[in-house]
C-alpha cells in the first residue's frame, strides 16, 4: 500500500473519529466513561474545521466560538461535511488538557496542561510530571478511539451511524 493511500485512510478514519466523538460528547453533555481513565469531561473549545471534499474541489469552514450552540457547525454537518480538525478540552480531577486534535494523523497539537498554583523549584521534577501529563492525555485520546474503532469494525455502527444521522438532523 503506498503512502498517499494510507494518509487517505487515516484521514477518513479521523473524520468518522470525530464525528463519533462529537456526537458522544453531545448525547453526555461532554462527560465520558472510560473504563481505564474513569470519567473525563470533554469538550470542543472554540475552534473546529468543517471540510467536504468533491472531486478535486474542497469546501472548508472554520468556526470560532461557542461549538454547543452553533448553528453553522451543525449546517455544516447535515450538508455531508466532516470535522477535520477541533481544539479540544479535557480534564479528569486536578488535570485539565487543551489541545487541537487533527483528523488526517489523529495527533495534537498546541497542547496546554494544567498548573497548578505556586513555583516549583525542582526544575526536573516538573519536567517528569509534566511529560506525565503528556502520556496521560494521549492514552486517554488512544482510548477513545480504541472504544470507536471496535464500534467501527462491529456489526453496532450500522445502528451507531444510524443513531448519528438522525441526532445531527434533530439537533
Amino acid at each position: 500500500m503506498d503512502l498517499e493511500r494510507v494518509k487517505q485512510i487515516n484521514e477518513f478514519l479521523g473524520k468518522e473519529f470525530f464525528t463519533w466523538l462529537w456526537y458522544k460528547i453531545e448525547i453526555s453533555s461532554g462527560l465520558i466513561r472510560l473504563p481505564k481513565h474513569k470519567e473525563i469531561e470533554i469538550y470542543f473549545d472554540r475552534r473546529i474545521v468543517l471540510e467536504k471534499k468533491e472531486d478535486k474541489n474542497i469546501d472548508k469552514i472554520v468556526y470560532n466560538g461557542n461549538i454547543r450552540e452553533s448553528t453553522e457547525v451543525k449546517s455544516g454537518l447535515v450538508a455531508g461535511k466532516q470535522i477535520k480538525e477541533a481544539r479540544i478540552n479535557v480534564s479528569r480531577g486536578p488535570s485539565e488538557w487543551n489541545f487541537i486534535l487533527k483528523a488526517d494523523t489523529i495527533s495534537f497539537s498546541s497542547l496546554k496542561l494544567s498548573q497548578f498554583p505556586g513555583e516549583r523549584e525542582d526544575k526536573e521534577g516538573l519536567f517528569y510530571e509534566n511529560m506525565s501529563k503528556i502520556e496521560e492525555i494521549a492514552a486517554i485520546i488512544d482510548e477513545l478511539f480504541d472504544i470507536f474503532i471496535n464500534i467501527r469494525i462491529s456489526h453496532k455502527w450500522e445502528e451507531e451511524i444510524f443513531k448519528i444521522r438522525e441526532f445531527i438532523l434533530q439537533k
